[in-house]
């Protein structure tokens, strides 16, 4: 069957599928949703149960063990289970027999009863890899509004920041990492931002690496009142960072997937923070192109006060090539980060636990505790470390008089504790300026009283996003 051509009554998000050890795939929630439109003539319809099937192809094969449904009352289209369940959220078995390959695969949901054509992108990772997350407008484009007009109302792709495609192209291909595009454009424009994405590229030649694109669901007038008036894109973005982030949970994932965020408001990286981004791993591009990052001063402890803002020209600079290449071969706790770059099987490394018995510690193991640092004398926050050895132990008059005594005596007095010098405790290892402790993901997300309570929804899970 001939499935060329433009989508039609329906719109698709992208798709993040990850794989782990045991043959185990998850992925994040399929959003494939029909017009309104479509959905008023269709209860207008008498329909049958067969009328409502909805084939998918995949990479342009049908996929015969794997049908679709429409579910008139929500317009999504949900995965048929084998039990005869319906899900927007797929089973590891439905998604091993999509025949899904490692990077990007396009998914096509088609029916010639329903004139329904929805495609979109499935990104294969590995429970392993490491994810850059980009914002669109103010970080590639060189201001929000501007950007967003340019890049979807006039088709013009020039208006974005100087080095933005080569950095990132950069990063693709020196450390492999996979690139994740968040913006808080609405869903009506997806196909818009798909195209600005695919089509930039420098004076070099070179394109941004291909990722998913992840857009908030909502109508064109509420995500511009999110953004502009209310301003909780935080709320949104944070949402879509922990949904990447339970899938890779959920397979056992050691660590956070996220080692760099790019954007270009607070709001940004408060939703980097709490996804569990260490402040030093988040880039706040200005609108003169200038890039800002927050690093904790030597042997200050993060989330004391002890931070300094580092700024680098443009993403051309080198000193800001040489920091995130720095950032990417080592993670917060000073140890290299084994893997970035890497091509590694899918099969999990040992879950470390750290000698903790904390059930969240195993569940979240990179929330891991801030190890209080400052010694017993410990001034204005600073971190002393004594690194005069101690005196040698003195031998009482008594003691050195016993010594020649009878064998019996020496021998009841070998019995006793004898004191020893003790080599001096060698002081920690120097903190490098670009490194800083890594926060525990309920301080991260801690923010002022008033803004904390704008974060109420965000945190109950029972709510659902407004679609």
């Amino acid at each position: 069957m001939d499935i060329e051509g433009e989508s039609a009554g329906a719109v698709a998000s992208d798709v993040v599928c990850v794989y782990g050890s045991m043959h185990r795939t998850v992925s994040t929630e399929f959003h494939v949703k029909i017009t309104r439109s479509l959905s008023s003539s269709l209860y207008r319809t008498k329909l049958t149960e067969e009328d409502l099937l909805v084939a998918i192809y995949c990479n342009g094969a049908l996929c015969r063990d794997v049908m679709g449904a429409l579910d008139v009352s929500s317009r999504l289209i949900q995965f048929i289970e084998s039990d005869g369940s319906r899900s927007t959220c797929p089973s590891s078995h439905i998604l091993c027999s999509l025949g899904l390959l490692r990077g990007r695969n396009s998914l096509v949901f088609h029916s010639k009863v329903l004139n329904i054509k929805a495609e979109c992108s499935v990104y294969l990772w590995s429970v392993t890899d490491k994810i850059v997350v980009v914002d669109i407008d103010g970080t590639l484009t060189k201001s929000d509004v501007r950007g967003y007009v340019e890049t979807v109302y006039l088709g013009r792709y020039d208006y974005v920041h100087e080095g933005a495609v080569s950095f990132f192209s950069l990063l693709h291909k020196e450390f492999s990492v996979c690139t994740l595009y968040l913006t808080s454009r609405p869903l009506h424009h997806l196909a818009d931002t798909r195209a600005f994405l695919r089509l930039v590229q420098d004076h070099k030649g070179h394109h941004l690496p291909p990722g998913p694109l992840f857009t908030n669901r909502e109508n064109v007038m509420r995500a511009i009142y999110r953004e502009l008036v209310a301003k909780t894109t935080a709320q949104f973005k944070g949402s879509v960072l922990i949904d990447v982030l339970s899938v890779f949970v959920s397979l056992g994932s050691p660590s956070t997937p996220y080692c760099l965020g790019v954007g270009n408001k607070e709001t940004d990286a408060l939703a980097y923070r709490m996804a569990g981004l260490n402040a030093a791993r988040i880039l706040l591009v200005q609108p003169s192109s200038e890039i800002r990052v927050s690093v904790a001063l030597p042997g200050v402890r993060e989330g004391t006060g002890g931070t300094a803002e580092v700024s680098f020209n443009t993403y051309s600079d080198p000193a800001l090539v040489e920091y995130v290449r720095h950032k990417m071969q080592w993670n917060d706790t000073g140890e290299r980060a084994i893997g970035i770059g890497e091509s590694r099987p899918p099969e999990l490394p040992g879950m470390p636990d750290g000698g903790k018995e904390d059930g969240e510690d195993r569940i979240f193991p990179w929330r891991h505790r801030e190890e209080d640092q400052c010694a017993e004398e410990n001034v204005t926050g600073e971190i002393l470390h004594s690194s005069i050895p101690p005196p040698p132990p003195t031998l009482s008059a008594n003691s050195s008089a016993s010594s020649a005594g009878s064998p019996t005596q020496k021998k009841k007095k070998s019995r006793q504790p004898v004191a020893r010098a003790t080599a001096p405790t060698p002081p920690p290892p120097p903190v490098d300026f670009t490194g800083g402790h890594r926060r525990n993901l309920s301080k991260a997300a801690s923010v002022s009283g008033k803004k904390l309570s704008k974060m109420t929804d965000f945190f109950n899970p029972n709510q659902a996003a407004d679609i």
